[in-house]
């Protein structure tokens, strides 16, 4: 009997791991703050930005992949020098492998990262089938 309640036990923890883990993976976030441990579930190479650390008001997002659209996971902060800025994120790209396609556009294999840019604000997005 003893062994059944314990068996029991860690067959419903097991469970509940499956069940979160599944809900973590296929669910979307939105406003992910720099210091929530959500920010994790964002690619590494947004997340590695070097220019997240001389900015303010940084937030992430991270949408799954699903069967009919890519997945992207993005970062959106407020910059002091937006031209330094880009600068530096398009270097950073470039250092990872990407090719850029045009200002806004870096491409490398099936992963496109696009640099949107206003008054004080960027937002850099990772879009892939990954």
């Amino acid at each position: 009997m003893k062994y059944i309640i314990i068996f029991s036990i860690f067959l419903l923890s097991l469970v509940s791991i499956v069940i979160m883990s599944v809900f973590l993976m296929t669910h979307e976030f939105d406003n992910i703050a720099e210091d929530s441990l959500l920010k994790y579930l964002v690619d590494k190479e947004i997340r590695g930005l070097p220019i997240i650390k001389e900015s303010t008001n940084v937030s992430y997002k991270s949408y799954p992949v699903d069967s009919t659209s890519r997945g992207f996971d993005a970062v959106t902060l407020d910059v002091k020098d937006k031209d330094v800025a880009y600068k530096h994120t398009v270097d950073y790209f470039i250092a990872l492998g990407y090719k850029q396609e045009n200002n806004f556009v870096l491409l490398k294999n099936e992963s496109e990262v696009t640099i949107d840019q206003m008054e004080t604000t960027m937002k850099v997005t990772k879009y892939s089938w990954d």
